[in-house]
């Protein structure tokens, strides 16, 4: 029996398109694109929130109850499967207002990101591919799941991605890729319009075909640690989708349950907010924050250093001894961001909030990794 609806393999863009059509009629909201949470505080009636918009121009939105809903840190690695604004900004901000982040290091890759290598932005070849029956393949054009579980192609992703790794390892190679071209052509372009349509683009037709694919970073099962309603431990915050940390997926999200994360729990909390709101008046307090258009923008290579730790120490299989001295260096970046006087604009903000995440991701391995091995002493 099939666990998921499904429109096509478009799912996620018809759901978000048709919510957006729907809000955009909403009198009482106002959408502001290609903005930025610089900064929030909390307030005795609720929140300041310092935005920065694409104008350059900065506000502060006083509100009584704030929902982050910010996606996750897929740009803290090099290859991602999230857009370019997942750079957990709204995880580092609710860590800085005493938000309680809880098991970040919770990191789901997918195997079979496509590898074409030329942008961090990784085209995911879904997983449902393999469930219509797709092979994968190493560099010899050989099927390998065989040698590794006996669910085949269609083990879990971890299992998957941990196979890839041990694979490579053993051919010496990084080429891997997906097969699918024994099966019906029609079937094929019919069930999967979107992937096919992006690897013509690309150069490949999955037909005829073998596809290119490696393991990228592809979703966070932590975040901002959150209740059944999406309350915080922070009074009056709410958190949804990927940047909170509802525990459904426990630590390998099974394919399409971030729907689940993302809708009912953003139902309830909006729902819990309605409730809230009605006996909540009274003129709203705001906070002044302070900005120093003089300042410097922060140095040039920042983010790019914070990638090549989390690619090196915490990619599929943890380097354990890479760890530690890497968590000093991302400590050390974290420090140089937040105590100095730099620019307050989208470099800074991303910056700090990858720099931030990663910090506490690379700790959080830590500290579970040292609870495993004294579990197994005391056995």
């Amino acid at each position: 029996m099939n666990r998921i609806f499904h429109h096509a393999d478009t799912t996620g863009s018809e759901i978000e398109t048709t919510l957006l059509r729907n809000v955009q009629k909403l009198d009482n909201v106002e959408i502001l694109e290609n903005a930025i949470m610089c900064d929030a505080k909390k307030t005795k009636t609720g929140f300041s929130i310092l935005v920065l918009t694409d104008d350059g121009t900065y506000t502060t939105y006083n509100c009584r109850y704030a929902v982050f809903a910010t996606g996750g840190i897929g740009r803290v690695y090099e290859y991602t499967t999230n857009s370019a604004i997942a750079t957990g900004d709204g995880i580092t901000t609710a860590y800085e207002l005493g938000a309680e982040i809880k098991n970040l290091s919770y990191i789901q890759f997918h195997p079979t990101g496509f590898n074409n290598k030329h942008t961090r932005e990784t085209f995911l070849i879904s997983e449902s591919v393999r469930g219509e029956g797709a092979y994968l393949k190493n560099c010899n054009g050989e099927r390998f799941m065989q040698n590794y579980d006996d669910r085949l192609e269609l083990a879990p992703r971890d299992v998957v991605s941990h196979a890839i790794m041990a694979e490579a390892k053993k051919t010496g190679s990084d080429k891997f890729y997906l097969d699918i071209t024994h099966k019906d052509p029609e079937f094929v372009k019919n069930r999967f319009p979107m992937i096919n349509e992006k690897l013509l683009e690309a150069g490949y037709d999955m037909t005829k075909d073998m596809i290119p694919i490696f393991p990228c970073h592809h979703y966070l099962m932590g975040g901002i640690n959150v209740d059944t309603y999406a309350r915080t431990n922070i009074d009056r915050l709410y958190a949804c989708g990927e940047c909170s940390h509802t525990g459904v997926h426990g630590n390998n999200r099974l394919a399409s349950n971030s729907l689940l994360e993302a809708l009912v729990f953003s139902r309830r909390a909006a729902g819990d907010i309605n409730e809230k709101i009605k006996s909540d008046n009274g003129e709203l307090e705001t906070y002044d924050f302070k900005i120093d258009n003089d300042a410097p923008h922060i140095p040039h290579g920042i983010r790019t250093e914070v990638r090549d730790i989390m690619q090196r120490a915490y990619f599929v299989i943890p380097d354990k001894e890479a760890l530690p001295p890497d968590l000093k260096e991302v400590t050390k970046l974290k420090n140089f961001l937040c105590d100095g006087n730099f620019k307050i604009d989208r470099d800074y903000v991303e910056a700090k909030s990858l720099t931030t995440v990663a910090y506490i991701v690379l700790k959080d391995a830590i500290e579970k990794l040292d609870a495993k091995e004294k579990t197994e002493e005391n056995k």
